[in-house]
């Protein structure tokens, strides 16, 4: 069994931290930007919040094992990114007692707010973006990275 050394932590605690970065710099703008919307902005990035990191703790696992985002992984990052959420939320959905109200207020949702298929959109963008902005940081970081040891 190959041993780790201390590089591959610093690799991935380099790579939590930018995933973390792109979740911030994507979420609480598009929680502003909703809530803004619909005239609650605290409650709106508060939902946001506590949706949305559950789902970028399910996406850690991409992060540990996808170095960089040369090729097909930057494509994995990217679908992955786009499908986390909406998967989750509709799994949620399945699991509630009441899956009779889930697929009848699907598009329409409850009276208190949106149904699932609007937040599964709103969940798919989010993830796009933030699996788009991590990508990106990867491309920039790893070229800069390469740059410097070969001058």
């Amino acid at each position: 069994m190959p041993e780790s050394t201390g590089n591959d932590w610093v690799s991935i605690l380099k790579r939590t931290c930018f995933w973390f970065i792109s979740f911030v710099l994507v979420v609480i703008p598009f929680g502003l930007l909703v809530g803004e919307i619909y005239g609650a902005v605290l409650l709106v990035l508060r939902v946001t919040l506590m949706a949305a990191f559950p789902v970028w703790c399910l996406y850690l696992p991409f992060i540990f094992r996808l170095k960089d985002a040369n090729g097909r992984r930057s494509a994995i990052l990217l679908l992955g990114g786009f499908l986390i959420g909406p998967a989750t939320i509709l799994v949620l959905g399945l699991l509630m007692k009441n899956t009779e109200n889930f697929f009848w207020g699907f598009w329409s949702g409850n009276p208190e707010g949106m149904g699932a298929g609007y937040t599964m959109v709103l969940a798919s963008v989010v993830g796009f973006l933030t699996s788009a902005i991590y990508v990106l940081f990867l491309k920039f970081v790893l070229s800069r990275h390469a740059a410097a040891k070969s001058a």
